[in-house]
């Protein structure tokens, strides 16, 4: 399920240089703790269980709203 993940984070670096550089900064987990994807800032977390039902395009629609939640500072 990474590599759905790394896909989806190599997609949105070649499309978008704003999240890019967000994605840099941040990394993607698994966990088991959460039914879908969550953020702290620091990390992405995902179930590897949900994410496996997306398409790549879902993927990366999933990934930039959580980089949306740090970009807007929701975790303030």
């Amino acid at each position: 399920m990474m590599e759905k993940i790394e896909r989806a984070r190599v997609q949105i670096i070649l499309k978008s240089p704003f999240f890019a550089h967000l994605l840099l900064y941040i990394r993607c987990k698994p966990s088991k703790k959460i039914q879908t994807v969550a953020t702290d800032g620091k990390f992405i977390y995902y179930n590897e269980k949900f994410v496996e039902k997306l398409t790549d395009l879902e993927v990366q629609g999933v990934l930039v709203h959580e980089l949306l939640h740090c970009a807007l500072l929701h975790l303030e």
